[in-house]
């Protein structure tokens, strides 16, 4: 008999141990789906201003410059370092 009350303790145990590990497996599982929303928000946003920096690069390039000062290229130059900041930011890997 205390064979089979060990057997039935051991068997309770494992039964327990799996519910704990389903359990721990839901929590990971649903925090990656969190995790994942995040990185698409953040994905979208700098791709917005990706979007925005090139069409003010654009502008900028068909404005006509003052005297001696080529605004346009300086605001260009700003933001294509702003557009390969954003580049490097969206390359940067989430997992």
């Amino acid at each position: 008999m205390a064979g089979t009350e060990i057997a039935g303790q051991l068997s309770l145990q494992a039964a327990a141990a799996r519910e704990d590990a389903d359990r721990t497996l839901g929590i990971a599982k649903t925090e990656q789906a969190q995790a994942d929303s995040e990185v698409a928000y953040v994905q979208a946003q700098l791709d917005q201003a990706t979007t925005a920096i090139s069409k003010a690069i654009i502008e900028a390039q068909q404005q006509p410059d003052p005297p001696g000062i080529s605004f346009g290229e300086i605001v260009a130059t700003i933001a294509e370092v702003g557009g390969a900041i954003l580049s490097v930011a969206a390359a940067v890997p989430t997992a």
